[in-house]
Order: structure tokens, then C-alpha cells, then sequence
């Protein structure tokens, strides 16, 4: 069996694609934020293929051979071990594939293909997990946002030339999961932790932000499924606090929460952040 998996912000993307890695399966990560639109597929061995479409309408490919992390280094390192935005070529002192399509003119990147890019769908679906699948029903932007939310309920997908009904033909053969978190206070404590806080936002407009942030969050969820159904592809829910990993598949499980402390920036105090969230969840 082959398996998608959706979900908004801090719903274990990274934690899955390291499981699979781990367990000597494949993946595949669309582009899940701001464009230009690109996917990354990698291999246990950790070698990564990369695609996005130019302005010619022309599928582009990159590929690199990685070095796989030392045992543990991908729950230990500050925001991992090479997740999904990484990319080989640093672009302004990062190693962003990110950074790479929007600072590099010379590589005259489409940001919502309308050409080619539905030719690296056959290669995504040879792999055994594929995150953010709903880039291949045409929908790219923000995952967890109300701005994206929007697109979605409006049915109004930014990428052009997709084959619908070969996409949903081939994603019903996949056991298709969107990620629920029934833990909520501890939603919002990831998402306190790892938003960051710009110098020019004081503590009221960062608690705001975050908020909003972690109630669109939680929306986001039933928007994935809503869309699902319009489309009629069979889903099903994975709680991200009860369920088992085993539901992948895989056998080699780690600590349901190893990755917890992997992407916390701590913009302040941890006993700040507790007060947050306690306010958030008293309201």
C-alpha cells in the first residue's frame, strides 16, 4: 500500500518523511507555501530529485546524491536534518531550494505552472508517501492559512494543465490520511514556539498574529476534507496524539513526540510561551 498525507501547520510532515526514510521507503513533498511551485522526492539512501517548470512551460529536474544524517542528528539538530525546503546550492548564505527559484532570474521560474510540471506527477506516484497531494488537484499556497483556506472552499485552483481525473484515479489506489490534532493545547504551544517574532512586532502583536494563526489552523483540517469529498477521493483521519504509525505501514517507530523540540525557536521565555497558551485555551 502507498499513502498521502495533508495536514496545516505543525502536523508532523517532517516527522513522516523521516519514518519512511528510515523504514526504507520513498517520498515525495509538493510544495506546500509560497510559490514558485517545486516538489522534492527522495529516496532511504537519501538521494533527492527536485522539479519545478520555467517559463517556458518546460519541466525542469535537479537531483543530488546526500549524505544521510548520523543516527538520531534528524530529531536532535536545530529545525532538523535537510527537510523539505533544503536544497544543495546556498542562495544568500542558505541552503534554501526556496531562496535557489526566487533569487536565481537566470533560472526564469514559473510560479504557478500552467505547462509541464503534471509530467513529474508519475514519477511522485512511484513513491511510497506522498505529503501535500493536493498540489496535484492544482491548489498550491499557504498550508493552514485562511488565505488558502479560501482558494480551496472556492474551488478556484492556481495551477493550470492538470489532469484531474488521472490524479484522483490514482489517488484512490493510496490510502489518503489528513492529519487531526486533538491535542490543541499542546497545537498551540508548537505553534507558539516556532512562529518566530520579528523585531518590530511587540509581544500584543505577535500574540495576535499567533492566534489567528492557530485558530485558522485548526479550520484548516476539515477545508482538506471537504475538498477530498468534492473530488471523491476516499480519506481518513490520523490524530497525530492517539494514532499509531503502524497505519503507514512502517515498523520502526521512534517516540510518538521526538520531533517536539526540532523546529521551537522559543521567541521568549518558556514560562512566557506557557502563559500564552494558557490564555489562548481560557478564552
Amino acid at each position: 500500500m502507498k499513502y498521502t498525507y495533508s495536514g496545516g501547520r505543525k502536523t508532523g510532515k517532517y516527522q513522516l518523511r523521516n519514518i519512511f526514510l528510515d523504514n526504507d521507503k520513498s517520498t515525495v513533498c509538493f510544495c506546500g507555501g509560497i510559490p514558485p511551485v517545486y516538489v522534492a522526492m527522495m529516496t532511504p539512501d537519501y538521494k533527492w530529485d527536485w522539479y519545478w517548470e520555467n517559463l517556458d512551460g518546460e519541466l525542469v529536474h535537479d537531483t543530488y546524491q546526500d549524505t544521510k544524517p548520523q543516527q538520531g542528528d534528524e530529531w536532535r539538530l536545530q529545525h532538523g536534518y535537510h527537510g523539505e525546503l533544503w536544497f544543495y546550492r546556498k542562495t544568500e548564505g542558505r541552503y534554501s531550494i526556496k531562496k535557489y527559484l526566487k533569487r536565481r532570474p537566470e533560472l526564469r521560474v514559473q510560479k504557478y505552472p500552467a505547462g509541464d510540471f503534471y509530467k513529474c506527477f508519475e514519477y511522485a506516484l512511484e513513491r511510497d508517501l506522498i505529503v501535500n497531494p493536493i498540489v496535484m488537484l492544482g491548489y498550491v499556497g499557504d498550508s493552514g492559512s485562511e488565505k488558502f483556506a479560501k482558494i480551496i472552499r472556492d474551488k478556484t485552483p492556481n495551477m493550470k494543465n492538470i489532469p484531474i481525473d488521472y490524479v484522483i484515479s490514482e489517488l484512490n489506489k493510496r490510502k489518503n490520511y489528513i492529519a487531526h490534532k486533538s491535542d490543541i493545547k499542546l497545537m498551540a504551544y508548537n505553534i507558539f514556539c516556532g512562529e518566530g517574532r520579528p523585531p518590530y512586532i511587540n509581544e500584543t502583536q505577535y500574540v495576535e498574529k499567533v492566534t489567528k494563526i492557530i485558530d485558522d489552523n485548526l479550520k484548516f483540517e476539515k477545508v482538506l476534507a471537504e475538498l477530498f469529498t468534492y473530488y471523491g477521493i476516499d480519506y481518513s483521519w490520523f490524530d497525530l496524539d492517539k494514532d499509531n504509525y503502524n497505519l503507514f505501514g512502517v515498523s520502526k517507530i521512534p517516540d510518538r513526540y521526538v520531533s517536539s523540540n526540532t523546529f521551537r525557536d522559543y521567541p521568549t521565555s518558556k514560562d512566557k510561551i506557557d502563559q500564552w497558551v494558557d490564555d489562548y485555551m481560557s478564552r
